[in-house]
């Protein structure tokens, strides 16, 4: 199951499975897609059309990309052997109580996120402004980043002139 979004980087998936013998190939952008994407505080709500069919989804985290996640999960579940394989309603069903530790977990009025780089702090940001936050300014640093004392200070004269709270992950 190849559920890579890139184009480019699908077709080398694809080409390496089929390989290395890997039978069927099955890439899921062109089996289907998702559609009419609501990001909500709780979850994502989406239409899975494949087919010439269309599925009402929801899954149980927030964030635009979780519908793209969602449909490789289904397609792994429909690649199953038939007496391994769940329903099409069991598994939406079970696909809006999923939960994952650290991703987009709330916790009363805090939101944890487990975001390690620059690209998953931009989602977080993204997902941020689509469930209705203010998100008024970002600084994102790579992983591990040896912190300056410039940077340190950089941020704080910004949050003080803008007059920000500061969010950061604990590293």
């Amino acid at each position: 199951i190849v559920g890579e979004p890139d184009p480019a980087i699908r077709r080398i998936l694809a080409d390496e499975a089929s390989r290395r013998g890997a039978t069927p190939v099955r890439i899921v952008a062109e089996e289907g897609s998702a559609e009419a994407i609501e990001v909500l505080a709780t979850g994502t709500r989406f239409r899975w059309r494949r087919g010439g069919t269309s599925q009402a989804l929801l899954t149980g985290i927030p964030g635009r990309h979780q519908a793209n996640n969602a449909i490789v999960a289904l397609t792994m579940l429909d690649a199953l052997p038939e007496d391994l394989r769940v329903s099409a309603s069991d598994a939406a069903d079970a696909l809006a109580t999923v939960t994952l530790p650290g991703r987009f977990s709330r916790s009363g009025d805090w939101i944890f996120d487990v975001a390690h780089n620059p690209q998953g702090s931009s989602v977080t940001a993204e997902t941020l402004r689509e469930i209705g936050a203010r998100v008024e300014a970002t600084r994102y640093f790579d992983d591990h980043h040896a912190y300056t004392l410039s940077d340190m200070t950089s941020v704080l004269a910004q949050a003080r002139r803008e007059c920000l709270q500061i969010v950061t992950t604990s590293k």
